[in-house]
């Protein structure tokens, strides 16, 4: 399926910036201070596409805060409005790329990393582009 680009997709982020965090690198050491309880543990899905995952289980897994990060802003704009349907307050959203990971996030910070469907990059070529 081929996406294509939303021109909205900027302001409905910036509409949305209490789910989709507008400058996470200043976040890094104390993402679970975004959250209500920050006492929850944090758990984080690289790749979170169209969000079905991280709405669903942010939803049946009240008691941890989720972060779902995703390169793509068309893609994360699907994610945003499952988000958002779910009703839920312990998901929050980041569009960029998963290789800034070290950037983000301070050792240790992250109790579990959910990578379900990544992006493959099966050619030797691509290597450096693998997760």
């Amino acid at each position: 399926m081929r996406l294509r680009n939303k021109p909205w997709a900027d302001d409905f982020m910036k509409e949305n910036d209490h789910i989709v965090v507008q400058a996470p690198f200043e976040w890094k050491g104390k993402w679970k201070e975004l959250f209500a309880e920050p006492s929850k543990p944090l758990h984080l899905e690289i790749g979170s596409g169209k969000g079905q995952f991280i709405a669903g289980m942010s939803k049946q897994h009240e008691e941890i805060n989720f972060i779902g990060i995703e390169r793509v802003k068309s893609v994360i704009v699907g994610a945003l409005k499952k988000v958002l349907n779910s009703e839920t307050t312990n998901a929050r959203l980041v569009n960029e790329d998963a290789e800034d990971l070290r950037d983000l996030f301070a050792t240790n910070e992250v109790d579990h990393i959910y990578l379900n469907f990544s992006d493959p990059w099966p050619k030797n070529k691509h290597e450096k582009r693998r997760l």
